[in-house]
């Protein structure tokens, strides 16, 4: 082998050996998809509630607004049972990378949809990484063992994910491999 041909392959393995490691590759394609045109629908629907209701708006009139745009939410609405399984698998791998449960918080207490978020905690860095990319004016967050989507600029739960997260033993419970 010729000495270009040798540092042009050693160039090759450097460069790509540096490249930072790949997404995983999900089979949920059209989960996600469902996902996304269901928050394209949210994020449009704020976007008009915004305007309407102009630039001097505080997150309470936001958020009243978008109660009375979407007064009748059920759990499940964006999480429809579809999304739902694509999601708990994706954060099932992250826990398998090494990536941990959100801490509980004060309350296992989730919120309902068009409830105030407060008490939810964001995602850890992993966990985000691993879930679909979101509009400006939503979240994820955390509350007990619940994934909860925000509406930020409302401070309004849009959905919930129940049992996204597994619970994490307590110091003083037993885990199954120490019996």
């Amino acid at each position: 082998m010729s000495i270009l041909r040798m540092a042009v392959l050693g160039w090759f393995v450097m460069a790509f050996s540096a490249l930072p490691q790949a997404q995983p590759v999900f089979s949920d394609g059209q989960a996600i998809v469902e996902f996304q045109r269901a928050l394209d629908s949210y994020a449009f629907e704020h976007r008009q509630v915004e305007r309407r209701l102009g630039a001097s708006a505080d997150q309470q009139a936001i958020a009243a607004a978008m109660r009375a745009a979407r007064p009748t939410r059920q759990d499940g609405a964006v999480f429809t049972p579809v999304v739902a399984a694509a999601f708990r698998a994706r954060i099932g791998y992250a826990f398998r990378k090494g990536c941990r449960a959100p801490e509980p918080g004060e309350s296992f207490i989730v919120p309902r949809p068009n409830e105030g978020a407060g008490g939810a905690m964001p995602l850890a860095a992993c966990l985000v990484a691993v879930l679909p990319r979101l509009p400006a004016e939503l979240e994820y967050r955390a509350r007990g063992v619940a994934l909860v989507l925000v509406d930020t600029h409302a401070d309004l739960v849009v959905d919930i994910l129940h049992a996204a997260f597994p619970a994490q033993p307590t110091p003083e419970e037993p885990r199954a491999q120490d019996n």
